[in-house]
């Protein structure tokens, strides 16, 4: 694995983001530098790395970049400066305001009367290793009768709770914020409100 330096006394850092035959590195600014630890929490946060049991490190996201980067440039028609993956946000009205994960718009129920989770959305398993920084928020949505699921909202994977049963679906969002001031996000559904979890969601 590539280890990340910087270097003193510079305005530029360098990180080693390929090992090569001949070597490859990258004089990357201190900006740059910041960007990348931001996005160690949300790597962290995703079901492969969850799965897999891997250490996120600076080298990781660099290579997760470097490497997506270079799909979007093959893809576009002029490599000289591909166009941006995803449409810069618009400023948020609400705060509570997030992204869906995808899922039809049939809204069925199933025998018992509850509510048939939409296609799309993968209730999280029992087995599922949950974040140590959400047992707390884990265990007020499941003490009033709420699950965990996780779904996408483009290549974005994200953690929310939801209620198939409509009597449930009133419940107060969970109010406490974590240790970066972040707060659980409301998002409204066909199917009944879902309360999604930030990513890289501290205590």
């Amino acid at each position: 694995m590539p280890r990340a330096t910087k270097a003193t006394g510079t305005k530029t850092s360098s990180v080693k983001a390929i090992q090569t035959p001949k070597g490859l590195s990258l004089d990357l600014e201190a900006q740059v530098f910041k960007s990348i630890d931001k996005l160690i929490p949300a790597i962290e946060d995703t079901v492969a790395v969850r799965e897999f049991g891997i250490k996120v490190t600076r080298e990781t996201v660099a290579r997760i970049a470097l490497l997506r980067g270079l799909a979007l440039m093959g893809e576009a028609d002029n490599c000289g400066m591909p166009q941006p993956a995803l449409k810069p946000p618009s400023k948020a009205v609400k705060a509570t305001e997030a992204p869906k994960p995808e899922a039809s718009t049939d809204r069925s129920l199933n025998v018992d009367g509850t509510i048939r989770t939409p296609e799309g959305w993968r209730r999280w398993g029992k087995k599922e290793k949950l974040p140590e920084q959400q047992v707390e928020i884990h265990a007020y949505y499941t003490n009033n009768g709420w699950d965990r699921y996780w779904g996408r909202t483009g290549d974005e994977v994200i953690a929310f709770y939801w209620a198939n049963t409509a009597e449930l679906q009133d419940l107060e969002m969970y109010d406490n914020v974590d240790a970066n001031g972040k707060r659980v996000l409301l998002q409204e559904t066909p199917y009944g409100p879902g309360h999604i979890v930030p990513h890289g969601w501290t205590c």
